[in-house]
C-alpha cells in the first residue's frame, strides 16, 4: 500500500494541474493575498519560470491535440507575466516580513512615548554590475509604536500619497505617478514620486517608489496588513521606464531605497501597533555617520508623532472628503476590516 502511494506521489504533474495551481495563485494575488499566492506556487509542484515558459511554448508546438485540449493546457502571456510578478513581489514581501520580526543587528536608539526606534548599518546588494563585494552604504531604521486610532484611519493616511506632506518631515512634492491596478493586479499598487527639502548645505533629495499592499488580515495567527515599498528605476521596472525617466530631476539627488514598508497590527477596534522599516542609501557620503544617525533617529521619532496627529484628524479633514467620494477603494477596505474585526472579536 505504501509503495503504491509513493509511486503515485512521484508521478509528474500534468500541464493542466500546473495551470490550475497557477490560476488559483493569480486569484489570490488579485485579492492582495500575495504571500499566499507566492507560497502556493513554491509548494505546489515547485512551479518556476522555466515551467511557465514550457507551458507557453506548448501553445505553439502542439499540433496533434484538438483546440479545446490545447486551450486547457496552455497559459496566456498575461498570466505568465502575472506569475513573474507574484514571484518578484512575493519574495520581497517575505523578506520584509522577516525583517520586521527579527531583532538581529538592530540597536535601540529611542524608547519613549510608546515608540521605539532601532538602527543598523547594512550592505547594498550588488546589482549585477560586476562588483564582488557588497557596499556598506545603506542605513536601516525600524520604528515601532502604538497609535490610538482605528486601522481604517491609518489605511486612508497611507493610501492618500499626495497628503504625506502633512505628516512626513521634510517632505516637499509627493504623489502617485500611476496606479498600477488593472491587467489582473490589485488597485492597491502604485508608482509614486517624493522630494525632500533638506537644510543647507545639503542638496534636496528625491525618490521614486513602487508600492503594494499584502492583506494578512484573515490570518488566524499574527494577522496584519503589510505595505511593501522599494525604489523604482528603469532597470527593475522596464515597463515603466518612460514614466520614471520623466521624473529625473537634475537639481535633486536620487535616494536609493533597497526596501521599506509598514506593518500594521490591529490590537483592538481603536488601537493599532505600527512598525516602519526603511533601508536606504541617503547619498550623504560627505556627512559624518554620527550626524546621519542623529538626524535619522530624530526625524524617525518625529514621523511617528506626526502620524499619530494625522490619524486624530482623519474624521474632520481632507481624508474624510476623499473617503466619502471613493467608495470603490474605501468600501473595499471597510468590507475587509469589518470581517477581520468580527472574526477576531475586536469589534465593540
Amino acid at each position: 500500500m505504501s509503495s503504491s502511494s509513493e509511486s503515485s506521489s512521484n508521478i509528474p504533474p500534468t500541464n493542466q494541474q500546473k495551470i490550475e495551481i497557477i490560476r488559483k495563485s493569480i486569484e489570490l494575488f488579485q485579492h492582495d493575498k500575495i504571500l499566499d499566492a507566492y507560497d502556493l506556487l513554491k509548494k505546489q509542484y515547485s512551479i518556476t519560470e522555466n515551467s511557465i515558459s514550457s507551458l507557453l511554448e506548448s501553445r505553439e508546438s502542439s499540433s496533434d491535440i484538438d483546440e479545446q485540449e490545447e486551450q486547457n493546457e496552455t497559459l496566456s502571456k498575461e498570466e505568465a507575466e502575472l506569475v513573474k510578478l507574484i514571484y518578484k513581489d512575493g519574495a520581497l514581501a517575505k523578506m520584509l516580513l522577516s525583517e520586521f520580526s527579527s531583532s538581529a543587528g538592530w540597536n535601540t536608539c529611542v524608547d519613549k512615548d510608546d515608540c521605539k526606534t532601532f538602527y543598523k548599518q547594512t550592505c547594498k546588494i550588488d546589482g549585477g554590475k560586476g562588483g564582488s563585494e557588497a557596499e556598506p552604504s545603506l542605513h536601516a531604521i525600524k520604528i515601532e509604536g502604538i497609535i490610538e486610532t482605528p486601522v481604517f484611519n491609518l489605511m486612508s493616511i497611507l493610501y492618500e500619497v499626495d497628503l504625506y506632506k502633512n505628516w512626513v518631515p521634510q517632505l516637499g512634492e509627493c504623489g502617485v505617478i500611476k496606479y498600477l491596478g488593472g491587467n489582473g493586479t490589485s488597485r492597491f499598487r502604485f508608482l509614486s514620486y517624493f522630494s525632500f527639502n533638506l537644510p543647507w548645505p545639503m542638496s534636496s533629495r528625491d525618490s521614486l517608489t513602487y508600492a503594494f499592499v499584502v492583506d494578512r488580515s484573515d490570518y488566524e495567527q499574527d494577522p496584519s496588513i503589510l505595505v511593501v515599498i522599494r525604489g523604482a528605476d528603469t532597470h527593475k521596472d522596464s515597463s515603466l521606464a518612460d514614466l520614471i525617466s520623466k521624473h529625473d530631476n537634475q537639481t535633486h539627488v536620487r535616494v536609493g531605497i533597497e526596501y521599506a514598508g509598514f506593518l500594521i497590527k490591529m490590537l483592538s477596534e481603536d488601537t493599532c501597533h505600527v512598525s516602519l522599516i526603511a533601508n536606504v542609501d541617503p547619498k550623504l557620503s560627505y556627512i559624518p555617520i554620527w550626524f546621519q544617525n542623529w538626524l535619522t533617529n530624530n526625524l524617525s521619532y518625529l514621523m511617528i508623532s506626526k502620524l499619530r496627529q494625522a490619524a486624530e484628524k482623519v474624521p474632520n479633514s481632507e481624508y474624510s472628503v476623499r473617503i466619502k467620494n471613493n467608495d470603490q477603494v474605501y468600501g473595499e477596505i471597510t468590507r475587509r476590516l469589518s470581517k477581520f474585526l468580527v472574526t477576531h472579536n475586536l469589534k465593540k
